[in-house]
Order: structure tokens, then C-alpha cells, then sequence
């Protein structure tokens, strides 16, 4: 009985992994690149639609968390 709990536990332990992955990548990352990179203040009728799973608002998350690691890390490292 042991293998099946643990197995069950393993398939909800990734896929609530997988959700707070895709929240923590995706979120960031829709935000920024919708403000920096798209006109959505010109385009009234919102003919252009940002998909929040493409490679590049996901690249963008990457990037946010990157920078900001490697901020963190750049401080605590200038701090000691």
C-alpha cells in the first residue's frame, strides 16, 4: 500500500510543481512583456492578443527571475 500512496503522491506533488511553475514563469513574464514590448494603450479594439504560452513571454519570465536571483545574490555578495 506504501507504493501506491507514494506514487499518488508523486503525480500530485508534479502536478501542483508544474502549476506554481507555469504561474511563477508565466505571470511575470505576461506582464512585463505586455508592458514593454507590445502597444496595447494604441490599439483600442485589441486586435492584437498576447498568447501567455509562447516562447517569448515565457523567455521573459526566465529572464525576470534571472535578473532578479542574480540581483539578490550580486547584493548579498557586495553586503558581505
Amino acid at each position: 500500500m506504501d507504493i501506491v500512496g507514494a506514487t499518488i503522491g508523486s503525480f500530485l506533488a508534479v502536478g501542483l510543481f508544474y502549476v506554481f511553475a507555469d504561474i511563477l514563469l508565466h505571470l511575470p513574464g505576461y506582464f512585463i512583456y505586455c508592458a514593454l514590448f507590445t502597444k496595447a494603450e494604441y490599439d483600442p479594439d485589441h486586435e492584437r492578443e498576447v498568447d501567455i504560452n509562447s516562447f517569448k513571454v515565457t523567455a521573459t519570465g526566465i529572464i525576470v527571475w534571472l535578473v532578479l536571483i542574480g540581483g539578490a545574490y550580486g547584493v548579498y555578495r557586495i553586503a558581505t
